[in-house]
């Protein structure tokens, strides 16, 4: 399961990266706040998952 998981991340940094390297940002400010924001959600996003995963496994403990 993790290494799913970073695999996706790996995956959607490296697609991020080529995208900030073939286009050109207006100015610095937002290409700079485009990328926390990107970086914020993937974190929310992992952090769901890992609850997710968490409450699954105490359940499946629970019932055995």
């Amino acid at each position: 399961d993790s290494d799913k998981s970073t695999e996706i991340a790996f995956f959607v940094f490296i697609l991020s990266a080529l995208y900030g390297a073939t286009t050109t940002p207006g100015d610095f400010a937002t290409y700079l706040l485009a990328i926390l924001i990107v970086n914020g959600l993937l974190y929310v996003a992992f952090y769901m998952i890992m609850k997710v995963c968490i409450l699954i496994k105490i359940f499946v403990q629970e019932a055995s």
